[in-house]
């Protein structure tokens, strides 16, 4: 019998790099208060606010020190670090479908990942060139389905 599920959301407004107009969102994970401590995530979807540079086409985002096993972008990406979504910037989208699956330890204790944005060729993004378009800081919200293992 499979335990069950709940869903877990993540925020850039989680952040503790607090500098406006942001490329990169330090937060504090864990410390979740039950008896399990290893999950499978799986991304069910990220939205986007509406400034992100549309002709890029799509955006990736990253994050480091997450996940525990998979093989994400090898060569492109640090071992470190795992695409969490891709997220079309058409602005009448601007939400990622879900599809990535990962392993995290010990998520009952705190730690501190780094989520940031790619652009379709891995590198970053220049802040009010790429996202954080006309002043208008780019926020996120990132839904997760973690289950114990």
């Amino acid at each position: 019998m499979e335990k069950e599920s709940f869903n877990y959301m993540i925020s850039s407004n989680d952040r503790v790099n607090t500098t406006a107009n942001q490329i990169y969102y330090d937060i504090d994970f864990g410390g979740l208060s039950s008896q399990h401590g290893d999950y499978k995530i799986e991304v069910v979807n990220c939205i986007v606010n509406g400034s992100v540079l549309e002709e890029l086409g799509f955006i990736m985002l990253v994050c480091e020190n997450f996940h525990d096993d998979g093989v994400f972008c090898r060569n492109l990406l640090n071992s470190n670090e795992c695409v969490i979504c891709t997220i079309p910037t058409n602005l009448d989208v601007l939400m990622s479908s879900g599809g990535v699956v990962f392993k995290s330890s010990n998520c009952r204790v705190s730690k501190r990942i780094r989520f940031k944005f790619l652009l379709p060729d891995f590198t970053p993004p220049v802040s009010n060139t790429d996202i954080n378009i006309g002043g208008v800081e780019t926020r996120w919200l990132l839904t997760l389905r973690m289950t114990p293992i």
